[in-house]
């Protein structure tokens, strides 16, 4: 996989980010929405800095679970509840950044919302990463098809049905997976 930063003729340097990520190679991992909780999802802080470390530290495991590592974050979303507090401990954020990311920036957004759904949450990350196809160690999971989703939804059930656009391709390099029962 290659990852080329793209900086727009003319504009000042990015700090800490990219202003876009070019990649070509690899398979594409959406990581949602991690909070400051701990695997058995109890928050690890009432404090920002703790909750914004752990809250990497998810999205890190997430990518890492499906056979990447922190480089291959191309895209990453930071949403806080007050960004006086974001701001005002910058440069712990930085280094919290590079102790668990590393000193790999990719594309940022740094959203200021009015809450998060969990009570006392007060930052979420998510984010995008490319991951090298033969960097995979491990199966990530049972391959799903619209069929699966749709067997597994209640009729009754409020939340909305997506149909994919396309069918998902087998990858060659990728060992075929059986659905989980």
């Amino acid at each position: 996989m290659e990852q080329r930063p793209i900086e727009p003729e003319g504009w000042a340097p990015a700090k800490g980010y990219a202003n876009g990520i070019l990649v070509t190679g690899g398979r594409t991992l959406y990581v949602a929405g991690q909070i400051g909780w701990d695997a058995q999802q109890a928050l690890v802080s009432a404090e920002f800095l703790p909750q914004f470390r752990q809250a990497l530290q998810n999205v890190a495991a997430v990518v890492k679970a499906a056979g990447g590592e922190t480089q291959h974050l191309v895209r990453v979303t930071i949403y806080v509840t007050d960004k006086h507090a974001y701001m005002g401990a910058i440069r712990d954020v930085g280094a919290v950044w590079r102790d668990v990311i590393g000193r790999h920036f990719p594309a940022m957004t740094l959203v200021q919302v009015a809450d998060l759904l969990e009570p006392g949450d007060e930052v979420v990350a998510d984010g995008i990463a490319v991951v090298v196809v033969g960097d995979i160690k491990t199966p990530v999971g049972p391959v799903v098809t619209d069929d699966a989703v749709a067997a597994e939804v209640p009729e009754d059930d409020a939340a909305p049905v997506v149909d994919a656009i396309s069918p998902p391709v087998a990858d060659p390099e990728v060992p075929a997976q059986t659905p989980a029962k």
